[in-house]
């Protein structure tokens, strides 16, 4: 019963995650063609996929793996830009309360692979999750196709992305054994 609880909290609170982030995208979804759809709602598109996962819809290795990884990618660079640009969204307010929702919401968004990981995890399935997100940064950054954000340090926040990219599957990949030397 308590386990039903708890699956019915999370899948809830992703739902209304998912919503929410739909809504703040969906201007910028409309405004480009279908087969860019895919590079635009960051953090929608992964809640969306990592509930599908964590209900096992999604079972696959490479696939939970690249889930994990767009999860703790998306929310990581979400909370960067908050800190980047806190004189923006941290002001006493709606957006300071708006902005505390979504920081606390993130957190839970980049803690959520621990839920969906898989046990083994091949090299295969790390190279497939950096070309991937590598793709997504080519499409964010020369293709334009980022989350709306203020103006002025794009090239950090490029930089940022693709750093990202590249060292979150790798400190991904090590938790399946920190979970197996922990008892886990």
């Amino acid at each position: 019963m308590k386990k039903m609880i708890l699956y019915t909290l999370i899948i809830g609170y992703c739902l209304f995650s998912l919503v929410s982030g739909l809504s703040y995208y969906w201007g910028q979804i409309l405004s480009h063609p279908v087969y860019l759809w895919i590079f635009i709602p960051d953090c929608p598109l992964y809640v969306l996929l990592g509930v599908f996962a964590f209900v096992k819809i999604i079972n696959n290795e490479w696939l939970n793996f690249i889930i994990s990884v767009g999860l703790a990618k998306y929310a990581l660079w979400t909370l960067f830009i908050f800190g980047l640009f806190n004189d923006i969204y941290f002001i006493p307010g709606i957006r300071f309360d708006y902005t505390i929702l979504l920081t606390i919401g993130h957190v839970i968004m980049f803690l959520f692979p621990i839920l969906i990981i898989p046990k083994k995890i091949s090299h295969k399935a790390i190279f497939l999750a950096t070309g991937w997100f590598l793709i997504n940064d080519f499409a964010d950054y020369y293709l334009l196709l980022h989350p709306i954000i203020p103006e002025g340090n794009i090239t950090l926040i490029m930089i940022f992305s693709v750093v990202s990219t590249l060292l979150i599957p790798i400190i991904l990949f090590k938790i399946p054994k920190i979970k197996i030397n922990l008892g886990a």
